[in-house]
């Protein structure tokens, strides 16, 4: 009687980094019912291979561990586009963090509100290290802007709307808010 192997049809392989459902893993065992992953919050998920075979996986190590990772960043609409998109784009032609093929891409996405939004897509050389590279990096674009531009990064034009509204109240406590009825 012929036997099937299950384990040749599963498009994993142990130490590959996987993506199925949302939940992101690296592959720690493959058996004949399950695999096992482990999460990056250090938990174990068991996953039937069923699900594997027959649910859209992205496999991020299957053709290497680079990985792009994009951010987006958002300053006040008076600031220079030019000198803000330079100074981004060496803050990331300097990191060791940043893979330098291909090249950093950084876009003006949008210009809303009162802010401009920016688009930055780099590449990191473990898909491991996204996350403290992001955090890194977005540090230093922080520490440069605060040299090289004159006027200062904002969250959101949410958060700018907010502040205003808290200065007005602390001017004049007994500011009313009034709300349209129909």
């Amino acid at each position: 009687m012929p036997v099937f192997n299950l384990n040749s049809a599963i498009p994993i392989r142990l130490g590959d980094t996987i993506k199925l459902n949302k939940q992101l893993g690296l592959v720690k065992e493959i058996g004949f019912r399950a695999c096992k992953l482990n999460s990056d919050d250090g938990s174990d998920l068991i996953v039937p291979n069923g699900d594997i075979l027959s649910k859209n996986i992205t496999i991020w190590t299957l053709s290497g561990r680079s990985r792009r990772m994009e951010f987006n960043l958002f300053t006040k609409l008076e600031n220079n586009s030019d000198r803000t998109m330079q100074t981004i784009e060496s803050v990331l032609e300097k990191s060791e963090l940043v893979m330098k093929t291909p090249k950093p891409q950084i876009f003006l996405h949008s210009m809303d509100n009162g802010a401009l939004h920016y688009q930055c897509q780099c590449w990191c050389d473990n898909v491991k290290n996204i996350d403290s590279t992001k955090s890194v990096i977005l540090i230093s674009i922080s520490r440069e802007f605060k040299k090289a531009l004159p006027l200062p990064i904002i969250k959101s034009t949410w958060k700018l709307k907010k502040t205003f509204l808290y200065h007005q109240w602390e001017k004049n406590k007994s500011l009313r808010f009034n709300t349209w009825k129909s």
